[in-house]
């Protein structure tokens, strides 16, 4: 997914970023932040993060993942428009393995623990979910 949110910690967001989903239920989505590993590479290797073996889809660089920030977001309908890669999901077993790095990391160090609903969600993404639905209904015309 590319959201607009405020960080786990509370900053204010300043541009979307990437974001795996690792979760879904009936109400809420988990996501962990993505980020490209250029001009990061000592951070990706930190022990919070885990390097993206296969990243392709839905990323297009190689990244890795923030394992040290859960962000929970409300599931309402127009997420659907802020779907990364047409919404080609990322490889199954490598999407295992990183659940259980994330497992692994949360049941031995601390992490944050953010949840936005969709007014916090609308709030920060309304110009890109419209953006969204004006490229779908071109499309269809």
């Amino acid at each position: 997914m590319l959201l607009k949110i405020p960080y786990a910690d509370g900053e204010p967001p300043d541009k979307q970023r990437t974001f795996l989903v690792i979760n879904i239920d009936k109400e809420v989505v988990e996501l962990l932040n993505v980020s490209s590993i250029r001009d990061k590479e000592i951070k990706a290797s930190w022990p919070s993060n885990e390097i993206l073996k296969e990243y392709r889809p839905p990323f297009k660089r190689p990244s890795f993942v923030k394992l040290d920030s859960l962000y929970r977001i409300e599931l309402f309908e127009e997420l659907n428009y802020l779907i990364l890669a047409g919404g080609q999901p990322l490889d199954p077993g490598e999407l295992k393995r990183i659940r259980e790095k994330f497992q692994k990391y949360r049941n031995e160090y601390h992490i944050n623990i953010a949840f936005y609903d969709k007014a916090d969600i609308e709030k920060y993404n309304s110009i890109y979910i419209a953006e969204r639905i004006s490229a779908s209904a071109e499309d269809l015309i």
